[in-house]
């Protein structure tokens, strides 16, 4: 994406607010967490509450937000940030002192209110989705209103974790750059983390040797995941494997593709998981081995600090400690909070509102249960109450308007044009930034394609561009996969890829995280890179550097 086109608004009709007072906003698209449409029921639920419950973290933090505004355009979400003005100077410094001293505060009891507090409560709250709507009385206009409060809640508790998460991956990468120079890598200290998402790849590549062991790996040579599944059942080996696998999806399965209700998780469509057990079969995969590699890496690395920092202040040396004990939480939390919420919490909400679908499938009120995304949690509840709602019309026209959305290309922005970065300079807007990436240079070499530097290393290999999960789950082993964005969902390609490209993010983010704990090079925020590379190009990307270079 060019830095003009950028600049532009979109003439495009369907892009276009309506709202007079909105044209003094910049309402910027988030491809790294919605490069697609989404779905009308998403819109109406995401819209609505993962704002309240931003609002509700924002407050409780003192954070000078007032929260998040977005606006739904062709079925492509946009959003701005909501910041708190204040009236004068004198203002501005109460409500950053405010904001310190709560974050201070946090970031004191961040691993003890994730343990403690928020996931025993993030656990209640998958397990009531889950059983909403088991029970055909169960279902009533209330319970819309119970599954939108839950979701509201697991929002507020992810923004309670994110805001603390990111400032304290952001202080020890300053400190560790202070002491030791800009050519140190603090992640390296930071990685080896037993998250969540680190465990569902350890489990995923043990089935690849369960599989070996049971002689079962010629069932996963076939090209498709039904006929792997279908093969399993032809023998008893395949059948304890299945059983195996069946826990395995009960456990870690509540993933999805990308953020959105309409997307099946991998409870009900377990293809990913299959797919790689195949690529683990061939490459000999051993995430478990890998992970305590990095974990004694990273050991050996702070080790290595502390032995550099033997002759300095002890309060130099207790700082280090107590920033280090913070980024190696907050990079355990920025995937393992994304595991119960981003992604667990969006598919038992998927699964939730699916259970209402067939109830009102069996109404006749629609045609068949996924129809239910087409409509907004509105026109359920008006569903639910008796209202003679035409639930078919609606959900016929607004299939037809999303299927072609899901094939548009949405501007980078609607409303004013973008006046540039956000004039707060402190730790956490500077690890807000690196999080979500800030547009790098541009190079004068066609050549040079700039990102950010998301995990060190260079690798010159055979690109694979994969717009979803579905085209991603196809790269070939050490084949640099080229994408908008990735997920957890993702994670178990890691171990395939040998380097990823993402148009999206910045050395904080979920890509960059993971890449690292993978040990494989990582270029992020490569704006334009689906589109500048093809796949099968040979390319170089050069982790360190933050360059992606298109010809060899």
């Amino acid at each position: 994406m060019s830095t003009d086109l950028a600049e532009r608004p979109s003439a495009d009709s369907r892009y276009l607010l309506d709202d007079p007072a909105d044209m003094h906003f910049t309402f910027m698209l988030d491809p790294m967490h919605h490069p697609h449409a989404v779905s009308p029921l998403y819109e109406s639920v995401h819209g609505a509450f993962f704002g309240n419950g931003f609002a509700a973290a924002a407050r409780e933090l003192d954070l000078p937000l007032v929260g998040f505004d977005r606006r739904y355009r062709n079925h492509f979400q946009f959003d701005r940030v909501v910041p708190i003005i204040p009236a004068s100077e004198a203002e501005a410094q109460r409500l950053a002192e405010l904001t310190e001293a709560s974050m201070s505060r946090e970031l004191q009891v961040l691993d003890e209110r994730w343990r403690n507090e928020h996931v025993p409560r993030l656990r209640d709250i998958l397990a009531r989705l889950e059983a909403i709507g088991n029970d055909h009385a169960d279902i009533s206009p209330d319970i819309v209103d119970e599954i939108n409060a839950l979701y509201e809640e697991m929002w507020t508790i992810h923004f309670r974790i994110a805001a603390p998460m990111l400032l304290a991956l952001q202080l020890f990468d300053e400190f560790y750059v202070d002491l030791f120079g800009p050519e140190a890598d603090s992640h390296l200290l930071t990685s080896g983390r037993m998250s969540r998402t680190v465990q569902a790849g350890i489990a995923l590549s043990d089935l690849a040797s369960r599989a070996q062991q049971l002689g079962l790996a010629d069932a996963f040579t076939l090209r498709e995941p039904a006929l792997v599944l279908s093969r399993l059942g032809e023998t008893e080996a395949g059948q304890r494997f299945r059983a195996e696998l069946d826990a395995y999806l009960e456990e870690y399965g509540l993933r999805q593709d990308r953020f959105d209700f309409v997307v099946p998780s991998w409870r009900e469509s377990p293809d990913t998981v299959i797919v790689t057990i195949g690529h683990y079969l061939a490459n000999g995969r051993d995430n478990r081995a890998e992970f305590e590699d990095r974990a004694a890496k990273a050991d050996a690395a702070a080790a290595e600090a502390r032995l550099a920092l033997a002759d300095y202040p002890e309060p130099v040396r207790q700082q280090f400690e107590a920033l280090l004990e913070l980024g190696r939480m907050a990079s355990f939390l920025q995937e393992e909070h994304n595991d119960y919420i981003d992604q667990g919490g969006t598919a038992a909400m998927r699964l939730a509102y699916l259970r209402i679908g067939r109830e009102l499938t069996a109404w006749n009120a629609i045609d068949n249960p996924e129809d239910i995304f087409l409509l907004t949690y509105g026109e359920i509840q008006d569903a639910l109450s008796g209202s003679s709602v035409a639930l078919r019309e609606i959900a016929s026209e607004r299939e037809l308007s999303f299927d072609a959305a899901l094939e548009a290309t949405p501007p980078p922005f609607i409303g004013a044009p973008p006046s540039g970065p956000p004039p707060l300079d402190n730790p956490f807007a500077r690890g807000w930034a690196r999080f979500f990436g800030t547009p790098p240079a541009p190079s004068s070499n066609p050549d040079i394609l700039p990102g950010a530097a998301g995990s060190r290393g260079s690798v010159t290999a055979p690109a694979f561009v994969a717009r979803t999960l579905e085209e991603a789950t196809g790269v070939p082993q050490g084949h640099i996969l080229v994408s908008i964005t990735t997920t957890p969902p993702w994670t178990p390609l890691f171990g395939v890829a040998a380097a990823v490209v993402t148009e999206t993010g910045g050395p904080l983010s979920h890509c960059a995280i993971v890449a690292r704990e993978y040990a494989i090079p990582a270029v992020v925020g490569a704006a334009g890179a689906t589109t500048a590379i093809i796949t099968g190009q040979i390319i170089t990307v050069d982790g360190t550097t933050g360059v992606v270079l298109l010809k060899p």
